[in-house]
């Protein structure tokens, strides 16, 4: 994190994760964000539509995707 500087982080903060998120947390790193990614999706799309994603990673990976591709096209 201190070497990308990343706008946010993504931990599965469900089972194992959890220790993860909470170290993380206790060192007070920016941008962190607590998922579970076996979650159902909530993302809509630029209609408000429900977008449809199997699961919350799927979700996040998608959006993360994308993004990078409109960064690297600038």
């Amino acid at each position: 994190m201190n070497q990308h500087q990343p706008t946010a982080v993504f931990v599965d903060a469900t089972g194992i994760g959890w220790g993860v998120y909470d170290r993380l947390s206790q060192l007070r790193c920016p941008g962190l964000v607590a998922v579970d990614f076996g979650a159902k999706s909530d993302r809509v799309d630029g209609t408000d539509a429900t977008a449809k994603y199997a699961n919350k990673r799927a979700e996040i990976w998608v959006h993360a995707r994308l993004a990078e591709v409109r960064r690297v096209a600038k």
